[in-house]
């Protein structure tokens, strides 16, 4: 049973939805950052974060385990991760390369994706030496990322007669939620013997100072 509900937790916080989560929440704390004419061109902002960042990625994985250029979906062993994590990998920076710079897209998201790029590929060099959890690499990196909003990012200043129209995310509760997916998913992957606590903690550390380094980048 416990295992079931680790491997369900495993596929909800899967390093793919991990960044469209990201975006999303930082759509929704403050959309006033975003310079979008209205919710309509908000939607198709959404969707083509996610065709990118999700099915893009996605449907390239599947092409590969149906040519058996990997064994499995669940990327067991080293080798498997390869070719996934590089083509992932550049479906990242073309988004990157798109959205930098972009007047109606806040320095928050970009930064984001970018520490999202750093991270993969230095999880996809650390891969040739050890099998790094890339759960806990994207879920360290969700926690930074929540943490710089918090911190480092103005996200206080809604226009009183418009916040009514919006969902508005506490801050603070970001943090905290985002440490409580971190426990969590150290958690599951450790109970389901994908990784050691040593892979566990080289991910946090990975995601955690990537998504850092991408905000002093962008600052």
């Amino acid at each position: 049973m416990l295992r079931n509900i680790s491997h369900i937790i495993s596929i909800v916080f899967h390093p793919l939805w991990m960044v469209i989560f990201g975006l999303l929440i930082i759509l929704a704390v403050n959309p006033y950052q975003f310079s979008l004419a209205d919710a309509r061109t908000q939607n198709v902002f959404i969707l083509t974060s996610i065709f990118i960042t999700v099915g893009f990625p996605l449907l390239s994985i599947l092409m590969m385990k149906k040519l058996n250029l990997i064994s499995s979906l669940e990327m067991e062993t080293q080798s498997d991760r390869i070719g996934p994590l590089i083509i992932t990998g550049l479906f990242y920076l073309w988004y990157f390369v798109n959205i930098k710079g972009n007047s109606g897209i806040p320095v928050a998201a970009s930064a984001f994706i970018l520490g999202a790029i750093i991270a993969l590929f230095t999880a996809l060099f650390l891969n040739s030496f050890t099998k790094i959890s890339l759960h806990t690499t994207a879920a360290g990196g969700f926690l930074a990322a929540m943490y710089i909003i918090r911190y480092h990012y103005s996200y206080d200043s809604f226009p009183v007669e418009m916040a009514s129209h919006y969902f508005r995310i506490n801050a603070d509760l970001l943090v905290v939620s985002a440490i409580v997916i971190v426990g969590i998913v150290a958690a599951v992957r450790l109970k389901l013997n994908a990784h050691t606590t040593s892979q566990i903690y080289q991910g946090l550390f990975v995601g955690i100072v990537s998504q850092w380094i991408a905000y002093l980048i962008m600052k």
